[in-house]
């Protein structure tokens, strides 16, 4: 590190009276970040209970035909009554049987390869359980399906686990924002880069932690800051590769006369 730099690490003096204040501090955020946490959430929540749909109807599917192989001994005639393409990875077909002297409704699933059969038949042979008709199967075939593409498979996975990734960064880092707020340690920074990316400024910065170690750091900053200025971090002393720049614009830290900063909502 140049010997300029040296020099411009020192002792924190003039601390800011709110980060002075004992920790655990009290923080507020904005009600943009309030927002933004709630969608984040909100994204998370119907993600998760899209993939948990996903994963609970095979499932569910699985251990029907498990109890239709093991106690599934009545095989009737039925009749198809729709079949629909739904592409990739199955059709659906829709039948009915008579169980126990009842009409009885089915729906399931159909492989790829039985597309141009099940078309041209109206006629199904039908397993189902005879304490529970409304469990019922195709004979002809079962659940995982063969000869369908894994491929397919794998990309759905992919896409969920995309989608779980955005709002669960932002959580994240929100998280990592507040934890830094109410219990890092201050410290003088010293910026080494300055970068202007559309209305904001990228950082690096480099800084010396209480016990004498010089770490790394990044952030974003709404104005522009010269090599060598001074600026304050918050890191964790247990872990000074979190730190982040202070203030930050979407949180207020308060003092025991009230808040410092611009006003927000409490968290």
């Amino acid at each position: 590190m140049p010997e300029w730099m040296h020099n411009n690490f020192r002792t924190v003096q003039n601390l800011p009276p709110e980060l002075s204040t004992p920790v655990p501090r009290i923080i507020r955020q904005s009600d943009s970040r309030r927002r933004t946490n709630t969608n984040a959430a909100f994204m998370l929540g119907l993600v998760v209970i899209g993939a948990l749909n996903i994963c609970i109807d095979p499932a569910l599917q699985v251990h029907r035909r498990s109890v239709l192989r093991q106690e599934g001994t009545k095989v009737v005639p039925g009749e198809i009554i729709e079949f629909k393409e739904h592409g990739r990875p199955t059709d659906v077909v829709s039948y009915t049987f008579t169980a126990n002297g009842k009409t009885v409704i089915g729906k399931a699933g159909a492989p790829l390869n039985l597309r141009q059969t099940l078309r041209e038949s109206k006629v199904l042979a039908v397993r189902y359980l005879p304490s529970n008709p409304a469990i019922n199967h195709p004979a002809a075939w079962e659940y995982p399906y063969e000869h369908e593409p894994l491929w397919l498979d794998i990309f759905v996975l992919v896409l969920y686990a995309s989608i779980v990734f955005l709002p669960s960064f932002f959580l994240y880092k929100f998280h990592k924002e507040r934890k830094l707020l109410t219990w890092g340690k201050p410290a003088v920074g010293v910026v080494t880069k300055c970068v202007s990316v559309r209305r904001a400024f990228r950082l690096k910065f480099e800084f010396r932690t209480e016990t004498g170690t010089t770490f790394d750091g990044g952030g974003w900053s709404l104005l522009p800051q010269s090599i060598g200025a001074e600026i304050w971090i918050l890191y964790l002393p247990r872990n000074p590769r979190l730190n982040l720049l202070y203030p930050h614009p979407e949180y207020t830290v308060e003092m025991a006369g009230g808040p410092v900063n611009s006003p927000g909502k409490s968290v």
